[in-house]
């Protein structure tokens, strides 16, 4: 007799509906639990993976081999792809070259792949390998027959890709930001960046610009078929001559949400209603009348078709490449209306900051106590000043994080954010309830005799995602390694707490990369306060060490260049 294994979930039709596509499997009324032969036990997990991702896992761990999701191309397969087409392109890159920094190895074997593939590629690499980059170093070796070249990318990306297109690429391209509805878009330019809600807005100008190349970065965006701006990037890219997909979700978890980035890039993929019957387990619904296509099946058969335009590594398969821990910025803008309380906020701090100016180069070289009593009470005034546009970023970059984090939902990572006003802090909380996200939140109203408790659930519990902790209070003393991501929300004002903060996922000999996310708003005290943190960052911890005091040598340069800038 053949051997059985069972499992018990919640009751979910549409889940039970993909289960009856199994093979062999049969309901226990009285367990209330479902058996397959055990010979389908990958059938039976693919079924139950794309509703629960836990149990589906548990399963390969009791009776099979772990899931993967990385198994398209590799990165050891990279290395044996055409030796003649990477030198040319190690080639080409270095005669391009304009940033002290040097690509990994890694990225240069995925510049590589899209120019095998003609410029026609699906870039998943895990979050944080530099998705980004690659696309845009593979655009400026084949400068200028690849231009123009538009960027569609969530709004709470725009900036970043403006930042790293001038990093990588120096001032050279010529950039066009569309940032509404009614901004005209003209010709001549290099890269065109516009976010996924414009699209509709914008198609016929968007069509009539021809772009040769389309990144579509966050692709799986254009996941519904029917919706406004899935039809739009389509038309728009549907035409291009070169089209490269970026995503860091675990792509094959879910087939119907890339069909539609598989049909602009393959001809392989012409019909949904086929692709949905073979490969997102597709059945006929009696009792509504309706085809459902929620699932995933023939999955192996699905990877080998994509697999030669398809690239995955994650961080374990690029180790060796790798520093044990990185530092990312992401730029992002504020919401118009924080904004326009920053913009006030900000007038008000610098017309303060001048008149104390002005009144100090009136007293000369004097020095009297009642001077020394003015410029401690400017001091402590300034610095709470600051503290009021730290927290007003804080509340933007927190509104403008909810993108990022969500990317992190959706890859199955656990993730850490720190942040420092409780206000930011709630604004993440409600993304999480809204997305029924488990996690736990540590910040200074939380009772000592719980936090343990808090730290070992996100510890222990597989299904708890995220810790959102207040940074002075979970900055320090616990161990947060179950996570290899942290988004670090607000500056600190010394680079040692930052650092104590970073290393609550970090651990000297681990075989895992710390990956720390800072968010930056270009054009305010963030900025600047964000530039002066790092250059200092080496000096500041030598002379600073672990003391909470706030260095004068941080607020002052911060306060001498707003003056300078203003």
């Amino acid at each position: 007799m053949e051997e059985r294994i069972s499992v018990k979930i919640p009751y979910n039709p549409e889940c039970i509906a993909a289960i009856k596509q199994v093979p062999t499997r049969k309901w226990d009324p009285e367990k209330k639990e479902w058996s397959v032969v055990r010979a389908y036990l990958q059938d039976i997990v693919t079924a139950i993976r794309p509703y629960y991702l836990g149990i589906a896992d548990s399963l390969l761990e009791k009776y099979g081999k772990p899931h993967k999701t990385a198994s398209l191309l590799s990165h050891e397969e990279m290395y044996s792809q055409d030796k003649k087409l990477i030198t040319n392109v190690l080639e080409r890159l270095e005669a391009i070259k304009v940033s002290d920094i040097e690509p990994y190895p890694y990225q240069k074997l995925g510049i590589a792949f899209i120019e095998k593939n003609q410029g026609k590629a699906f870039i998943t690499d895990e979050m944080g390998l530099g998705k980004t980059l690659i696309s845009l170093l593979w655009c400026s070796i084949n400068f200028p027959k690849v231009f123009p070249i538009l960027v569609i990318c969530p709004a709470s990306l725009k900036r970043n890709w403006q930042k790293e297109i001038y990093k990588w690429l120096g001032d050279t391209y010529s950039i066009w930001e569309i940032k509404n509805g009614r901004d005209t878009i003209p010709s001549g330019k290099n890269f065109y960046i516009i976010n996924y809600d414009l699209l509709s807005k914008k198609q016929i100008e968007l069509i009539e610009l021809e772009a040769n190349t389309v990144i579509l970065d966050e692709a799986t965006a254009i996941k519904e078929s029917s919706s406004q701006r899935t039809k739009a990037a389509i038309a728009i890219a549907k035409n291009a001559h070169h089209i490269i997909a970026l995503t860091g979700t675990p792509i094959l978890n879910r087939p119907k949400e890339i069909f539609n980035t598989l049909n602009l890039i393959s001809k392989d993929f012409p019909n949904f209603f086929n692709f949905g019957r073979r490969y997102c387990g597709g059945y006929f619904d009696a009792n509504i009348c309706h085809w459902k296509f929620g699932g995933a099946s023939n999955i192996p058969e699905l990877r080998e078709k994509i697999k030669p335009f398809t690239l995955r590594r994650e961080k374990k398969d690029v180790l060796k490449d790798l520093p044990d821990k990185r530092r990312i910025y992401l730029y992002v803008d504020l919401p118009d209306d924080i904004k326009t309380i920053y913009d006030e906020a900000e007038e008000k701090f610098i017309s303060f900051l001048k008149d104390f100016h002005k009144w100090k180069e009136k007293q000369g070289l004097e020095i009297s106590e009642e001077r020394k009593q003015k410029e401690k009470n400017f001091y402590l005034n300034a610095l709470t000043q600051l503290t009021y546009l730290r927290q007003i970023i804080g509340n933007g970059k927190a509104s403008e994080s909810l993108d990022t984090i969500q990317s992190f939902i959706d890859t199955e990572k656990k993730l850490v954010i720190f942040g420092y006003h409780l206000d930011v802090l709630n604004i993440v909380e409600k993304h999480l309830k809204k997305k029924k996200v488990k996690f736990v939140r540590i910040d200074g109203r939380t009772p000592n005799t719980k936090r343990q408790g808090l730290i070992d659930q996100f510890q222990e519990d597989p299904e708890t995602m995220i810790f959102l902790g207040g940074i002075t209070v979970c900055g320090k003393g616990i161990n947060l390694t179950s996570a290899n991501n942290a988004i670090i929300l607000e500056r600190m004002w010394t680079p040692a707490d930052e650092e104590q903060a970073e290393d609550r996922i970090h651990r000297i000999g681990t075989k895992n990369v710390a990956t720390i996310y800072y968010l930056v708003v270009p054009g305010t005290v963030d900025e600047t306060l964000n530039k002066i943190i790092d250059e200092k960052r080496a000096v500041i911890n030598s002379l600073v060490g672990k003391t909470k005091t706030v260095p004068h040598s941080i607020i002052n340069s911060l306060l001498e260049e707003i003056i300078a800038k203003s």
